[in-house]
């Protein structure tokens, strides 16, 4: 007897490292294809609840999936199957409300940490059964925010510098860490970063991107902060307290901007569509300001080193690449370990779907139980937006 439950622990415990393995094991194989599973969502109405492209997907460590949709100001939740149990919060300014809500972490595995446009100057707070507990006032512009652990609460401010050009902007960056229950609050500088944008003739300006520099911050597995800014290769983690506890280099250098880069970012920017713009004889004009101006203005020599950095289940990194090719089909990432170690690089082969991948937007997640994304269906613009889920 004995014997037979020793083989059964044995057999457990070889289980379980191999579920812990297959994150890694399935970046090691160089390709991922999204092909979702079928029977996630199959009797979910997507075309009844999205019609736009949200601003997070975060799935819970009870793998529950939640959505923060900006276009009405809901948060949505869903369950492991892909089916809709509950909507959170409206549009609004008073408790439980928001307005641009996101989120891209959770705080002690028990709330929803939500964040809003930065001049609203509000964060709140939700449990994953929609109940909500508090707001935070912030006593600057609050963004990016995110919760750690021990509620600890972080979000980034700006202050900017005047520079030397016209149409250029120095942002020197703040951190600041706030605790929900005790509000007792810490800051500290993390770098500066520059911002540029274009004065059109005619009225409005351009800003096709930041192809200098931004920054980034995320929670690790183990409640630590990720800070780094896009244009340098550190990759900086902190204590929750905000006491810097590792820093390690991404293994590649940048892509140097070339003329056909910019070439192919000019012609998308005037062919864009000018949403809300009735007047047509305006519009000319601002399609001719835009064929006028000096595109290189918006780079230096070299692209920022990433678009975006995913901490996935297990806590390894996956920094998604800036490189100088246009192809929506497919994104390029590289995995590092939770101690920063360079593990591999893999293609993200999206196939039929669109899928957005920008530090601004949180619409995919690796977990263990599989791949999740916000995605709506490649060259079909009436089509509904959707969660999918892709079987490791």
């Amino acid at each position: 007897m004995k014997k037979k439950i020793v083989i059964i622990v044995l057999i457990m415990v070889l289980s379980i490292s191999y579920i812990h393995a297959s994150l890694t094991d399935v970046y090691k194989k160089g390709i991922i294809k999204l092909t979702p599973d079928n029977e996630f969502g199959k009797n979910t109405d997507w075309e009844s609840i999205f019609f736009y492209s949200a601003s997070s997907l975060l799935v819970a460590s009870d793998d529950n999936i939640f959505i923060a949709y900006g276009k009405t100001s809901n948060i949505f939740k869903f369950n492991s199957k892909g089916e809709k149990v509950g909507v959170y919060s409206r549009f609004g300014r008073g408790p439980s409300d928001t307005d641009g809500p996101y989120f891209s972490s959770t705080l002690d595995d028990k709330y929803l940490v939500v964040g809003e446009y930065a001049e609203n100057h509000r964060i709140s707070i939700f449990d994953f059964a929609g109940k909500f507990i508090n707001v935070i006032r912030t006593k600057t512009e609050s963004s990016n925010v995110l919760g750690l652990k021990n509620g600890n609460i972080c979000y980034s401010s700006l202050d900017f510098i005047p520079a030397t050009q016209n149409n250029k902007k120095i942002a020197s960056i703040k951190i600041h860490i706030i605790n929900m229950y005790s509000k007792s609050e810490i800051q500290f500088p993390f770098g500066e970063y520059e911002m540029r944008v274009i004065k059109l003739e005619g009225g409005g300006i351009l800003i096709p991107g930041n192809f200098i520099s931004d920054i980034i911050m995320r929670k690790t597995k183990n409640g630590n902060l990720l800070l780094s800014i896009f244009n340098s290769p550190d990759i900086s983690i902190y204590s929750p307290e905000g006491k810097l506890i590792n820093r390690f280099q991404l293994n590649y250098k940048p892509y140097p901007v070339t003329q056909k880069f910019i070439d192919r970012l000019k012609e998308e920017i005037i062919n864009s569509p000018m949403h809300g713009l009735k007047d047509p004889e305006f519009a000319k004009k601002i399609r001719k300001a835009r064929e006028k101006a000096d595109y290189s203005f918006f780079f230096n020599k070299y692209l920022p080193y990433y678009k975006d950095i995913i901490v996935d289940s297990d806590g390894n990194f996956l920094v998604f690449k800036w490189t100088d090719s246009f192809d929506t089909s497919k994104e390029v990432f590289q995995v590092y370990s939770p101690e920063g170690k360079y593990i591999c690089e893999t293609t993200l082969e999206k196939g039929m779907f669109n899928l957005e991948i920008d530090c601004h937007v949180a619409l995919i997640q690796f977990t263990s139980t599989g791949i999740y994304a916000f995605v709506s269906y490649e060259g079909d613009e009436d089509t509904a937006y959707k969660i999918i889920k892709v079987k490791l």
